[in-house]
């Protein structure tokens, strides 16, 4: 190593391949060159490659560290002399490998598969496929990226246990109905609430999983709480000056003495009877409470002054001298007396928690409600586990999960954790800041055998500065621990590294002075707090301000998105080889900047960035398709109807929208109303109402994605897009309902908003890389030449409260404490328990906001633009930020520039865009004659000649309502029952299944007060069917059976697509084609109202049975079953085998 470089001696040490290390390695310090010598260095002493097991978090970076090593050895190979000191040790390295390489005969430079690097996921994926029985999954279960809806599902699955008659489930029904009460019967609520806690299971799961765990004791759980308000007191009695406490109890009795409020008058005499401060247990809380309150404003800050509320008197109030003095003399003294505390770091904060804190014992609702989370969280994990089952898919949390048990205990070793363990002799971890509960574990499993001085090693490398994926479990203090205490019973010994190779030293000397101001000063393992640890810069300094702060002081963010165009402009201009990068904390952030650069001509990279629900076609698409499956969503038709492949005015759309009650769905077909429309307004409905009303009408006969892009193209979506890119979010939007909502159209209203959410544009792979713009997060092991960091001042969005909060807390004493509270009751006050362990956490994410505010900064090589607003006080100086924004952690590093930028006069025409007035929105729609493409000659589709048949005119009605969605319910069961197999049913079974017939009924949009109606026509349906002859025959199994089969094709010249319920070949070789009706009649004439029915279907089975024997000739008997009457008719088809069907 060069001697200039001053931690040269560190990095020498870490490449010793007989000891283990914890590396500390801040931005820019070369971690994979050090990873990679280390890595060069072990397999220079072992007897084959894969003795040697590097883990990376992302494939990125295990690609990147893959290719630094392989060409290391081709450079080493080649016989390359190395341009610097460091590269020397590199090639040295890997020339040592290439000698024993080729001496063992390992052939690495042909066989570089025998490297073993890999992302953790990766490693954990191949232990469960190597012990896929005990590890629980029973083979290899893909890894689900977005398993939001397995979460929806298991939460649900755990709250229709609440209707499980069996005796066994006894136990579960009490407690989701006391959970339920709890939140005031909300199920919508309760269902995501369970949903949301299932992604950090791995962190509660492990204190529940066992009902008999003693920590869940409400003893137990008191005691820790008891222990820390008792910690809590000891913190502030260890700020509180003693000094201070004469003038503080002297104070008080003057104030007492002014009083009349008898309980203010006794809470001043108990403190000026203080001689001591008041001791650290439960009971001496009253009495720091009474200080609190003194010292304290409401707003919870440190008192400037004292007025006579306080007991205080204003000297002007009185004529006698010697009280004036003694007035004037009490105040200054209060006044000094408080600017001493103030001076005192942390004393403010541990007061305002002092009246905070909460009681020390759970009340008796409290406590039921909290046992009865614990059930409810155990039964979701299980019903999750049965979620991955049925979907072949689990989370990351599991495949982790899974993988730990593959190696059993540390008692019961697995045979693949003997192999393991003298397989692997050297192991290395990246990122080891970003580590979570189950990975720490996992590693521990890992090493389980290994024993100081056998030859084995472990090397972790990370920077807890720049832990920043709590959202995904990642635990700093697991960093903090191992370097202290070590990786259990592997000693490690801790290195830092101090030089940062990346960022000149503007940039590295002001992350030096400011940072120590945003991070913590003290180290806790706990809360997650990491000092900062400073850097020394290898490259020179560069002319003109490395680093600068940009004031705004109005929260309209157009004078920043301007601000935010000029500065690329300028550092293109400046450098215009170099690569500009625009770092946000979130997506939002970035909502007035992304329109600003792309109306500047600027073409940029953005990495799920940009939201596609933003965009106009996606808008659109989402109304048509929350209109096609929910007829009476008003919102959602009125939306249809003035997207552009239809265009109505808003006085038109005015009209269709005046009877509230009534739905858009019938107003569009009643001709008196029709007739109000403008001229140009009833052309353009009249061209869609009929393709909205066809594919209205044949809803769930397709599948959703088929459903919802047959009917956009049909009225012209296509034609009313202007960019391929635009066709592209179109697709994306078709490919998301076909994944997530195809087979559950009925969710479409309440899902399908969050789904779209998770959209984002692709990069444009056209603009080069040059300007990129992404979230902090994915710009991390990132580096560019300028960095723009907008948006600093905005909070972050608040999420829904949890249903359950907890932390492990540990005591100076080394007690490892549990607390937990669970969410409060809908419409009380906050709970205290529960609030104090949010604000334990949020102690925690302030700490972590820190650490993404340096990682953000430290991906700059040569230049760092911030840029933040506040509000201004009345006396012009800029207010605090707001609470959580990032620019709050920032502010004791650039309030100063603040208070300059506030002092200095400033032009409105400096700090915001001229505006002119509004032009209004550009209403784009197709051409009121707007016709498709016409299809060949001798082709037309049946909307250009005969109707559908058995299509008649819709009208939208909840009574009429009820019996269709019943029956699409029916049609679902009963293809259930089908796929079944319809021996494992029986009308027991059935009866069990009400409330779940009861919320698929909800979910499709039936009213509450047909519901039981509903119900019971779904379990009358479905009985009929298990109890009749006929319907268990059409049911039964069955060769080349069929059910909802989709058939499309030219029948008669038309281009037709249809789905038929079932479909099979009997023992005769004979296909039948089945429809289900869900009719009912009231009437005697059963017979002839049957007849009516064949009548009125008879062209669809006809149609069916033309297309079924164009792709499968032979004899068909079609037929009709009626489930509610246990009536069927049936009839052979004619031979249509010629046509042509696809």
């Amino acid at each position: 190593m060069s001697p200039e470089i001053e931690d040269a001696a560190q990095r020498s040490q870490a490449l010793d391949p007989k000891r283990s290390f914890i590396v500390q390695a801040p931005a820019g310090s070369g971690k994979t060159e050090l990873l990679t010598q280390r890595t060069l260095a072990l397999l220079c002493t072992v007897q084959a490659p894969e003795e040697v097991v590097a883990i990376t978090f992302t494939r990125k970076a295990a690609g990147e560290m893959r290719t630094r090593i392989l060409q290391a050895l081709s450079r080493a190979a080649d016989g390359e002399t190395p341009g610097a000191p460091h590269e020397k040790t590199t090639l040295d390295l890997a020339a040592r490998v290439l000698e024993r390489s080729r001496s063992l005969g390992w052939e690495l430079e042909s066989s570089p598969g025998r490297l073993r690097i890999q992302t953790i996921d990766s490693l954990c994926s191949g232990l469960v496929s190597r012990m896929p029985l005990l590890s629980s999954l029973g083979g290899q279960g893909r890894i689900n990226d977005n398993p939001g809806e397995m979460y929806l599902q298991a939460a649900r699955s755990t709250l229709a246990q609440l209707h499980n008659s069996s005796p066994d489930a006894g136990h579960w029904r009490e407690s989701i109905r006391v959970l339920l009460r709890h939140l005031d019967n909300d199920h919508d609520k309760t269902c995501r609430l369970i949903a949301g806690m299932l992604p950090q299971r791995e962190k509660w799961l492990r204190h529940l999983a066992d009902p008999g765990n003693s920590r869940l004791q409400r003893q137990y759980l008191e005691q820790a709480l008891t222990r820390a308000v008792e910690e809590e007191l000891k913190e502030v009695s260890r700020l509180m000056p003693l000094e201070e406490l004469p003038r503080i109890a002297r104070l008080a009795g003057f104030a007492a003495s002014n009083l009349q409020d008898e309980d203010q008058k006794s809470t001043l005499e108990r403190l000026a009877g203080l001689d001591s401060l008041p001791g650290c247990n439960c009971r001496d809380h009253p009495a720091w409470l009474d200080l609190a309150r003194f010292c304290l404003t409401k707003g919870g800050t440190i008192r400037r002054t004292a007025d006579k509320s306080l007991g205080f008197p204003a000297p002007s109030g009185t004529r006698d001298p010697e009280l004036k003095v003694r007035l004037e003399e009490m105040k200054a003294q209060f006044k000094a007396c408080m600017q001493t505390l103030a001076c005192i770091p942390g004393l403010e904060m541990r007061l305002q928690e002092v009246r905070l804190l909460p009681g020390t014992t759970y009340s008796g609702s409290q406590w039921q409600t909290l046992e009865a989370l614990f059930d409810v969280l155990r039964l979701a994990a299980a019903c999750l586990q049965l979620e991955f089952q049925d979907q072949g898919s689990v989370d990351f949390t599991e495949i982790t999960t899974r993988a730990r048990q593959a190696l059993g205990t540390d008692e019961d070793p697995t045979d693949l954790a003997l192999v393991l363990d003298s397989r692997i002799q050297h192991l290395l971890m990246d990122e080891f800041q970003d580590t979570s509960i189950s990975q720490y574990q996992l590693l521990l499993a890992l090493t389980a055998g290994w024993t100081p001085g056998d030859g084995r090693t472990f090397f972790a490398v990370g920077d807890p500065m720049q832990s920043i994926y709590g959202f995904r479990e990642a635990e700093v203090g697991l960093f903090l621990q191992a370097r202290s205490q070590g990786l259990d019973h592997i000693p490690l010994e801790p290195l830092r590294l101090t030089v940062n190779f990346r960022s000149q030293a503007g940039i590295v000397d002001w992350a030096n002075q400011a940072f120590p101001r945003v991070l913590p000063e003290v180290e806790d393992q706990m809360t997650g707090s990491v000092p900062y640890s400073g850097s020394h810069a290898f490259l020179p300094p560069l002319e003109d301000p490395a680093v600068q702060v940009h004031p705004f002081f109005d929260a309209d963010f157009q004078p920043e998105s301007s601000r935010i165009v000029s500065l690329v402009q300028q550092a293109r201009q400046e450098d215009p080889g170099g690569t500009v990068a625009i770092l946000v904390r979130s997506r939002p952030h970035l909502q007035a900047a992304l329109p600003a650069l792309r109306q500047s001509g600027l073409e940029y990279q953005a990495v799920e960035i940009d939201p596609l629900s933003r965009r106009p076609v996606i808008q659109d698409l989402c109304s048509l398709a929350r209109a096609l499956t929910h007829p009476g969503h008003n919102l959602a038709w009125l939306a249809v109807l003035r997207a552009p492949w239809c265009g109505l005015d808003l006085e038109d759309l005015a009209i269709l929208a005046a009877d509230k009650d009534a739905f858009i769905v019938n107003r569009i077909q009643d001709q008196d109303i029709l007739s109000s429309l403008s001229p140009q307004g009833r052309r353009r409905l009249d061209r869609v109402r009929e393709i909205l009303l066809k594919f209205l009408q044949q809803r769930q006969r397709s599948g959703l994605r088929s459903q919802v892009e047959s009917c956009w193209k049909a009225l012209g979506g296509p034609d009313c897009l202007h960019s391929q890119s635009q066709r592209r979010d179109a697709d994306v939007f078709f490919r998301l309902l076909q994944q997530r909502l195809e087979h559950s159209p009925h969710r479409v209203v309440d899902e399908l908003e969050n789904a779209v959410a998770g959209l984002y544009a692709g990069p444009d792979t056209s603009a080069g890389q040059d300007l990129q713009v992404m979230t902090i997060h994915k710009a991390k092991g990132l580096e560019f030449d300028t960095v723009i960091i907008p948006g600093l001042g905005r909070a972050p969005g608040s999420d829904e409260n949890p249903l359950l909060v907890w932390m492990e807390r540990t005591s100076p004493r080394g007690h490892t404490d549990l607390l937990m509270a669970p969410k409060t009751a809908t419409g009380e006050d906050k709970d205290p328990v529960y609030a104090y362990i949010q604000r334990l956490m949020a102690r925690k994410t302030s700490h972590e906001d820190g650490r993404l505010l340096y990682v953000a900064c430290t991906r700059a090589r040569k230049r760092l633009h911030l840029l933040g607003h506040t509000g201004l006080t009345e006396k012009g100086l800029p207010s605090k930020p707001a609470g959580g924004s990032l620019l709050e952690s920032l502010w004791p590093a650039v309030k100063d520039e603040f208070e300059r930028a506030a002092a200095t006069p400033r032009d409105d025409a400096d700090t915001r865009e001229e505006h002119g007035a509004s032009a209004g929105q550009t209403l784009y729609r197709l051409h009121q004659d707007w016709q498709p493409p016409r299809l060949p000659a001798g082709i037309t589709t049946p909307s250009d000649s005969r109707p559908d048949p058995g299509q008649e005119s819709i009208v939208f009605d909840w009574a009429g309502e009820t019996i269709r969605l019943a029956g699409t319910c029916v049609h679902r069961w009963m293809l259930t029952m089908a796929e079944e197999g319809i021996h494992k049913w029986s009308v027991k079974k059935i009866r069990g299944l009400k409330s779940v017939f009861a919320r698929q009924l909800m979910d499709l949009g039936m009213l509450e007060k047909s519901l039981e109606e509903g119900v019971d026509l779904v379990q009358q349906a479905l009985e009929n069917t298990l109890n009749h002859d006929t319907g268990r025959w059409i049911l039964g199994p069955r060769q080349r059976a069929r059910n909802e089969y989709a058939l499309s094709g030219l029948d008669n010249g038309q281009a037709v697509a249809v789905s038929m319920d079932r479909t099979f070949v009997d023992d005769a070789g004979l296909r039948w084609i089945i429809d289900y009706k869900i009719s009912r009649h009231s009437g005697k004439d059963v017979q002839r109202f049957l007849d009516q029915e064949q009548a009125r279907y008879q062209e669809r089975m006809q149609t069916y049975a033309r297309l079924m024997q164009a792709a499968e000739p032979g004899p068909v008997e079609l037929g009709l079953y009626f489930p509610l009457l246990m009536q069927w008719r049936h009839w052979p088809a004619g031979d249509y085998s010629k046509l042509q069907s696809r």
